[in-house]
């Protein structure tokens, strides 16, 4: 035989029976590993235990209509908007002077204005009074309006509150 051809052959070999020894084994190794049982869940996970009528059962009747709790009355809210971005006119000697506002209205179709220092600030002092009153925010949202090329937003504020008894 030619000695060229069996070293050729030898790291063939050697590597298929490294492989052959190697899948010998995963059958073992797996057979090692412990599979751990799961617990059945759901409503069919067990045997449905019915005990009989009499014996430790409690058999109580129904209360009479007068003694059964009543449903809770729903509860209702009454609730307002403060929108920004309003200007206040206030006279001052002979000139007219325009001061930020936030203008709060209310579900009753009153309104009432908030001054501050700016926009923001009178957003803010109106919030703090509404909150004061027991007033919570509901949400936010941005009012667009879009006129020849320019536009602006204004935020209006949500918020409600328990309704007072009349």
């Amino acid at each position: 035989m030619n000695f060229r051809r069996r070293g050729a052959f030898a790291p063939l070999a050697l590597s298929l029976l490294l492989g052959a020894s190697a899948l010998a084994a995963a059958p073992r190794l797996q057979a090692q590993e412990q599979e751990v049982p799961r617990r059945p869940r759901g409503p069919a996970a067990g045997p449905v235990i019915r005990l009989p009528r009499g014996e430790g059962a409690d058999e109580q009747q129904a209360p009479p209509e007068s003694q059964k709790p009543q449903p809770a009355a729903s509860q209702k809210w009454e609730y307002c908007t403060v929108t920004g971005n309003t200007f206040k006119a206030r006279e001052v000697g002979l000139s007219t002077r325009y001061i930020p506002a936030a203008l709060i209205n209310y579900q009753t179709a009153h309104w009432e204005d908030v001054e501050g220092a700016n926009h923001d600030h009178a957003i803010l002092n109106a919030l703090a009074k509404l909150g004061e009153e027991g007033w919570e925010l509901v949400s936010v949202r941005e009012k667009f309006s879009l006129s020849e090329g320019t536009g602006s937003s204004t935020p209006v504020f949500y918020l409600k509150r328990p309704k007072r008894q009349e």
